[in-house]
């Protein structure tokens, strides 16, 4: 067998790794973001604040780190968990714990796994209906504390809502910017360039 060995880190390397990975985490980030935000509204505390987006982007780079040490998939922050939140009502982290170990126990067990995939895509299908619902309310539910009669705050609603929502995508080569994350760059600089304008009109 070839013995363990490191590969060769160099400039051209690093380019290469952050040009691919640059969008992704934007991505990433801005579903981190967005879930956070919404779970805050279900839940009626301001997670960004505390325990604060350092920390939870921070338990999200140490997970990724240990699941890939394993052979896992790099993690991230999911709307269905959101959805799963609003549905119970139920936001204890020892129940998420609870659940993510029996998931864990049960996936090395064949029949259940089987079981599980014959569930027709009818059912799986309206339980998204639901699931993704709830996200979509729990949304709205911000946008109705945003003082839409500004100008300014309209304006950046409805680039975030339409690059989102209508799938815009930009791509480079071999590079796409997803939808999601061209909303959160294009609201960013929205929202900068408007509130620019607000401090030189003030």
């Amino acid at each position: 067998l070839e013995a363990f060995k490191a590969n060769k880190i160099d400039a051209k390397y690093i380019t290469t790794v952050a040009v691919a990975y640059i969008p992704v985490a934007f991505v990433v980030f801005a579903e981190h973001i967005a879930d956070h935000k919404n779970l805050s509204s279900v839940i009626e505390s301001d997670l960004l604040e505390e325990p604060g987006l350092h920390r939870t982007l921070l338990g999200d780079g140490v997970g990724s780190m240990v699941g890939a040490f394993f052979g896992g998939c790099p993690n991230t922050t999911y709307g269905e968990s959101v959805g799963c939140v609003a549905i119970t009502g139920n936001a204890s982290v020892v129940t998420i714990l609870a659940t993510a170990v029996m998931a864990i126990a049960i996936s090395f067990f064949a029949p259940f796994v089987t079981f599980l995939s014959t569930i027709p895509n009818c059912v799986m299908g309206g339980v998204c209906i639901t699931l993704y619902g709830f996200i979509a309310v729990s949304g709205l539910k911000m946008i109705k504390d945003v003082d839409l009669n500004d100008n300014g705050n309209l304006f950046t609603v409805a680039v975030i809502l339409i690059c989102g929502i209508g799938g815009l995508a930009v791509s480079f080569g071999e590079i796409t910017i997803t939808s999601i994350a061209c909303a959160l760059i294009l609201g960013i600089l929205t929202n900068l360039l408007v509130s620019k304008k607000k401090k030189k009109n003030a």
